[in-house]
C-alpha cells in the first residue's frame, strides 16, 4: 500500500507502480482528461455491418421531412456533447 501512495505523490524518485501515463506523477489527474475518447460504434451499426445492410433510417432524411436544416450543425453537436 505504501508503495502505491509513493507513486502518486513521490514523483520521479519513487518507483511508480500505477503510473506510466507519460507523465511524472503516477497517473494523476490531467492525463485522463486529455486522453482521447475511444468512441465505440453503436450496436445497430455493428449489426448492420454483420448482416449487410442498414438497420436504421438516416437521420438527415427524417429531419428533412420535418423541414429542418441538416447541414452545418456538426460543431454545435460536438460542443453539446461535452
Amino acid at each position: 500500500m505504501e508503495r502505491m501512495m509513493d507513486g502518486m505523490n513521490g514523483g520521479m524518485e519513487s518507483a511508480m507502480p500505477m503510473g506510466d501515463m507519460g507523465t511524472t506523477d503516477g497517473g494523476g489527474a490531467t492525463p485522463k482528461r486529455s486522453a482521447p475518447r475511444r468512441r465505440s460504434r453503436p450496436k445497430a451499426a455493428k449489426k448492420a455491418r454483420k448482416s449487410g445492410g442498414k438497420k436504421r433510417a438516416k437521420k438527415t432524411t427524417k429531419a428533412r421531412a420535418k423541414g429542418r436544416k441538416t447541414t452545418g450543425r456538426k460543431r454545435a453537436k460536438k460542443r453539446s456533447r461535452r
